[in-house]
């Protein structure tokens, strides 16, 4: 385990910033990915919605009629939406009543089974189930299915700039915490070095410079302060030892002359 105690604190601000900034831009960054994902998937999910009322909205004659050639007219329409890749409509009975596939991809299989109404994700692809009516009586169900590979592409690209910005960010904020960083840890690291000075030259007449007015200002403030009250008090115990010290000859010279008197 890392041991914070044994790191000094200019690598201490530096390594604080960093963190800080790399949790913000990611968490940041991770919002607008998430936000750019749902954005864009509800905008392709409304999308075809609107494709596929319309769809069905004339699938629903050729279904009245049984007419599979009109239904495919329909459906071949789809071939101007480049990224829809396969479309189906089934009768009443969920049998398949007509298929259409992109000339790029005639190898997609065309569900057999119908599932619930809705969308359906599965890697690149989304499929989705749409009921077709007729005067407020269902006849039928268009089936879509709609490649995603633009939008994930769309989507790594987007996380590429992002990590891209991440770093770019990390390197900028690095720079300028190196920079910006000394005007926190020089007046400490001045004042430590003043501290050790003291300690072992054993002088208390010296001072550490004042940087600024904040609380390390105030910090060298109360430590300058202290230094004064030690070096006044040396100062009184040093008197106080030059006036015991002359007492103590006066009454060794009074001793020797009455032993001498004694004599």
């Amino acid at each position: 385990m890392l041991n914070l105690s044994k790191i000094s604190i200019k690598q201490k601000l530096i390594g604080f910033t960093m963190i800080t900034s790399m949790v913000s831009l990611l968490l940041a960054c991770t919002v607008f990915m998430v936000y750019d994902y749902t954005t864009q998937r509800n905008r392709i999910t409304e999308g075809l919605v609107v494709l596929v009322d319309t769809v069905a909205t004339n699938s629903a004659i050729s279904l009245d009629f049984k007419d599979p050639q009109s239904a495919f007219k329909t459906l071949s329409a789809l071939k101007l939406e480049r990224h829809i890749l396969a479309a189906a409509i089934y009768n009443h009975e969920n049998n398949l009543f007509v298929s259409y596939k992109h000339e790029n991809f005639n190898n997609i299989q065309i569900p057999e089974k119908l599932q619930e109404d809705g969308e359906y994700v599965d890697g690149l692809k989304l499929t989705l189930f749409h009921p077709i009516n007729s005067s407020d009586k269902r006849v039928g169900t268009i089936y879509i299915q709609y490649d995603l590979t633009q939008f994930r592409a769309t989507l790594y690209r987007y996380a590429f700039i992002s990590l891209a910005t991440l770093l770019v960010s990390s390197l900028l904020a690095f720079i300028l915490s190196s920079k910006l960083q000394n005007m926190i840890s020089n007046p400490i690291l001045s004042l430590a070095r003043t501290a050790e000075e003291i300690s072992s030259h054993q002088d208390y007449s010296i001072r550490a410079i004042q940087h600024s007015q904040d609380e390390i200002g105030i910090l060298i403030d109360h430590f300058n302060e202290m230094l004064f009250q030690i070096q006044n008090r040396d100062m009184a115990l040093q008197v106080a030892q030059n006036q015991l010290r002359d007492r103590a000859k006066e009454n060794f010279k009074l001793i020797l002359n009455a032993a001498g008197e004694g004599i």
